[in-house]
This record gives structure tokens, sequence and C-alpha cells, in this order.
């Protein structure tokens, strides 16, 4: 009798499956920030195919997602995420700065080490709105003040470290392009413009 009210209260001792309580996904905020290190971008103006290059810019966005599926190999999360980089022009007489709002939606997976350290990638897509303030070249002056919404993606490699079972910071590079902004020149001309950023990332998550 001591046995069987022994092995009703704790089942695994006969051999039943023990439930597993923990949650296949589990909701987070973030915030990240960083550094950007734009491409050269071009512009047509006067008749003229006209290059800027930029000093090392700034990145900065907030996130909400949620874990979408877990295994001993690792775990499926997606998220949305808004936020906005800047850099200003750089080199001989040019001036102006390039800021870029944007929204994207990701997918990453966090490979399952075993540790708290847990590498990951990622993708995504969205919109953005990229602003051309006042660029241009002395002593002729301004030739570009214009803005447009453009397709935005990235590409993302790094690693996260859990500080506890709800809070992980993360190092990560992403590359962050965006395609088919066209542009008007003060002169009339206009300009399909891309843009591509470097960007090495500092996050926090909160789950929940």
């Amino acid at each position: 009798d001591g046995l069987d009210q022994i092995t009703r209260s704790r089942p695994e001792l006969k051999g039943e499956a023990c439930v597993d309580n923990t949650p296949t996904y589990r909701y987070y905020l973030g915030i990240k920030g960083g550094w950007t290190f734009p491409q050269d971008t071009d512009f047509n103006a006067l008749g003229l195919n006209l290059n800027t290059s930029y000093d090392t810019g700034y990145v900065i966005s907030g996130v909400a997602g949620v874990e979408l599926s877990r295994s001993s190999a690792g775990r499926l999360r997606g998220d949305i995420e808004a936020g906005y980089s800047s850099a200003n022009a750089s080199g001989g007489s040019a001036f102006g700065r390039t800021g870029i709002t944007f929204g994207l939606a990701s997918l990453y997976y966090d490979f399952e080490t075993g540790t708290v350290f847990k590498p990951f990638i990622g993708a995504g897509g969205g919109i953005a709105g990229v602003d051309f303030k006042n660029h241009g070249f002395s002593p002729i002056g301004t030739l570009l003040n214009s803005s447009d919404t453009a397709y935005a993606y990235h590409l993302t490699a790094g690693a996260s470290v859990a500080l506890s079972a709800s809070t992980e910071v993360e190092l990560a590079y992403r590359y962050f392009g965006t395609t088919g902004a066209e542009l008007r020149a003060v002169d009339g001309t206009r300009t399909s413009v891309d843009t591509g950023d470097h960007q090495i990332m500092l996050g926090l998550r909160q789950k929940f």
C-alpha cells in the first residue's frame, strides 16, 4: 500500500511520462542600437553623376516578437521592428545627411548550444522612408533635398547571451539595404537611389 501511494503521487517512478510545462513560445520586447557604415550613394544633377561617401552613423530601433517554435536544435522566432538610422556625408567638399526611417518583419533562428550562449541568423524585409537632406558640394551648394518610400531588407548574424531565464543581450552584424527610392534633384533630375549599410548592433530582449 505504501508503494502504491508513492507511485500515485510520483508517476515518473512507475514509468509514466512527465509533462513538460515549458512554453513552446514566449513573447518578447527589445531595443537595439549601434553603428552604421554606409556604402557610397550616387545621384544625378546638372548633367553629372555625383558620388557621396559617408562618416560612421548610428541606428536605433525597438522590436516586439514571439518565439514560434522550439526544439533540441534551436528555436525559431519572429518579430517586427521600427527604427531610424542617420549618417552625414563626408569627404572633400561634400555635405548633407541621409536619414532612414524603417519598419521590418523578420525571422530569426537561434541555435541551441546547451549554454547561455546562442548564435543566431536572421533575415527580413519591409518599408523605409529614405530622406536625402541638403546633399551638395561646396561651392556649388545644395543639389538634392528629397525623400521617398523604398523597399527595405536585411541579413543578420550574431549571438545572444542569457542573463537570466527571461533576459538576453545580443551582438550582431547586419547588412541593411533599401532599393527603389526615386529622388529628385533641385534641377528636376530624377534618380533611383539604393542604399546599403553595414551595421554593428547591440540589443537587449526581455521575454514574458
